[in-house]
């Protein structure tokens, strides 16, 4: 019944329509599961070194990594995306908390655990045909053509021009 919902794209013969998240490295679990471990830590008294350190580092380093994991495979660039994207959500958290006028720290965790868990599980579905996927091959047809096309007045068709002149 539950494949009949699905496209085609997701279905395979043999194989539940979610096989494929049974595949998901511990340390991506790890990523999707550390806010709801951290909403376990927040029940701990308040001003305990443990309930900090985890609300802490939950909010600058998880949110941040598991959507920059979507958008960008350079480690640099990963790591800057990181805490950037972290800190962002977390005030836009914050921000739409207090505008709601339910300034729970509860709340506001498990926005940000639901997003990092989405964001997770996004990262591990792999669907043939998709708009990023058609791109990605346009992207590369697009490079090989590219390397092929020499601009005059660039740097490198300056040297391919001495190096020419010279033999």
């Amino acid at each position: 019944m539950t494949q009949a919902l699905l496209p085609d794209s997701c279905r395979h013969p043999g194989h539940a329509p979610l096989d494929h998240l049974a595949r998901v490295p511990v340390g991506q679990l790890l990523l999707g599961a550390s806010g709801w471990l951290t909403l376990v830590a927040a029940q701990l008294p308040p001003g305990n070194p443990a309930r900090i350190v985890a609300a802490f580092g939950f909010m600058l380093t998880c949110p941040g990594l598991a959507i920059s994991r979507l958008v960008s495979r350079d480690t640099i660039e990963r790591c800057a995306l990181t805490v950037t994207l972290s800190m962002s959500l977390a005030i836009l958290v914050s921000v739409a908390a207090t505008v709601a006028r339910n300034n729970s720290m509860t709340l506001q965790l498990v926005v940000l655990a639901a997003i990092t868990s989405i964001a997770v599980l996004a990262g591990n579905i792999k669907i043939r045909g998709t708009r990023a996927a058609v791109l990605r091959r346009k992207a590369g047809v697009l490079a090989v053509l590219a390397g092929n096309i020499t601009i005059r007045g660039t740097r490198a068709a300056v040297l391919q021009r001495k190096a020419g002149a010279r033999q």
